[in-house]
């Protein structure tokens, strides 16, 4: 059974839409949109299990520095573009 997660995303520059544009393309990504107000993004990824989410979601953050990082502590699952 595949589990899924649902992950917000601030952006900054260059704003939601290419944000979108390009988290669509990131393998384990079912669906993500653009949305008004705050969060700017949401995204749904799926994995095979719970350990699979999490090195998914560790990823985002380590992998692409240039373009994700890490919202404040207290912040769940919430990352913001660059």
């Amino acid at each position: 059974m595949k589990v899924q997660a649902y992950v917000f995303v601030d952006t900054e520059k260059p704003g939601p839409k290419r944000i979108v544009t390009e988290i669509r393309k990131i393998a384990g990504v079912v669906m993500a949109d653009a949305l008004f107000g705050t969060p700017d993004v949401i995204v749904l990824v799926e994995g095979d299990d719970i350990a699979t989410m999490d090195a998914w979601i560790v990823g985002m953050s380590r992998n692409d520095s240039a373009f994700w990082r890490r919202a404040p502590e207290g912040t769940v699952g919430r990352f913001t573009s660059r």
